[in-house]
């Protein structure tokens, strides 16, 4: 099955470049949509050039009006070409077999959960040296005993994954830096609510719909890895707002977003 991988981006083309560079070098074959959420820098050169080698990306963009990642993901999911969508950030490494896991166990009337795993900023600087650096079922247990990464076992040997079958109605930590999901599905909810404004929660509401709608987790368990770069924590000066969003969403059972680009059937 084909997918289109959907990068939430904003200013910083270096992350960006290293995310094209592994893509490019552990062999993807997919649709890229970099979701650019107003974006200020010349990016247009770095996509001429991953084009030229082979990458099939779209570059959608939106004006800088603050922190708007619900209209430019909604923005991208309606350009993609594909059944399925995968989204990540564009601070999050993929794994080499992150998008073949991602198809492989996809399922109608479920969306994925991946493993996000959190790098050290001395080992963010050395994937920047070695872009196609795998971490594998061994080595990531001295990554982990060496204070680089926050788990000690998120691999499994010859690329193996699992799925926990439980608690498929939980909606807690689930993040779209490492999210699957039909498209279909995804359209029919309205997609991402863009009446969050500013960071936070806009993930945690799409999912809380999702499974108000009957489409329900499956977290993929050692395996469909991202590795989360290091930075510094975003400002969260809306953060008491979509707080209340949620709530009133989880309260009342709310299937379709708010606000969206979509419209509901």
């Amino acid at each position: 099955m084909k997918a289109s991988l959907l990068i939430t981006f904003y200013n910083n083309l270096p992350e960006l470049d290293l995310i094209l560079k592994r893509i490019m070098l552990l062999g993807f074959d997919t649709e890229i949509i970099i979701a650019d959420d107003g974006s200020k820098i010349k990016s247009n050169e770095i996509f001429t050039k991953y084009r030229k080698n082979g990458l099939k990306i779209k570059h959608i963009w939106q004006p800088d009006s603050g922190f708007r990642a619900s209209k430019i993901r909604n923005l991208a999911a309606l350009c993609s070409n594909q059944e399925y969508l995968i989204f990540i950030d564009a601070d999050c490494i993929p794994d080499e077999n992150f998008v073949a896991a991602h198809t492989k166990l996809a399922k109608k009337g479920f969306f994925l959960s991946g493993t996000r795993l959190l790098l050290s900023n001395k080992l963010k600087k050395y994937f920047f040296n070695n872009p196609d650096f795998k971490i594998n079922f061994l080595n990531c247990f001295f990554l982990f005993l060496l204070g680089h990464t926050n788990k000690l076992l998120y691999k499994l040997p010859f690329n193996m994954t699992l799925i926990n079958p439980l608690r498929k109605k939980n909606w807690k930590k689930v993040q779209t830096c490492n999210l699957s999901v039909y498209k279909s599905d995804f359209t029919n909810i309205g997609g991402f609510d863009e009446s969050y404004i500013g960071w936070g929660l806009e993930d945690s509401d799409l999912i809380v719909r999702l499974i108000n709608s009957g489409v329900y987790k499956r977290k993929i368990i050692r395996g469909a890895v991202v590795f989360h770069l290091w930075h510094e924590i975003y400002a969260r000066n809306n953060l008491s707002s979509n707080k209340d969003r949620l709530t009133y969403a989880i309260q009342n059972k709310i299937r379709f977003a708010k606000k969206s680009v979509f419209k509901k059937n």
